[in-house]
């Protein structure tokens, strides 16, 4: 990935999985207009940051499956997944 902004847009995804993080907060946060971050997104990772951000979050459920004894209401919450 060669985008310096688009890594940083990563790593505030990852730092605040937990919580809403809507496109514009994010854009903003990395100096992009959303349409732009939105663009970035396609083209370097192949998705768009929702899809993105879902798939960190799952990756990250599934982690705290394997290595904690927390229920799956508790991971829901602890990667910002909604209770559905």
């Amino acid at each position: 990935m060669s985008n310096h902004k688009l890594r940083m847009s990563i790593a505030l995804m990852k730092e605040r999985l937990h919580r809403q993080l809507p496109l514009e907060e994010l854009a903003r946060a990395v100096t992009l207009s959303p349409s732009r971050l939105r663009h970035l997104f396609k083209v370097e990772v192949g998705m768009s940051p929702a899809k993105y951000r879902k798939m960190l979050r799952l990756q990250r459920a599934r982690e705290l499956m394997d290595t904690t004894s927390l229920s799956i209401k508790e991971i829901r919450n602890t990667v910002g997944l909604p209770d559905k």
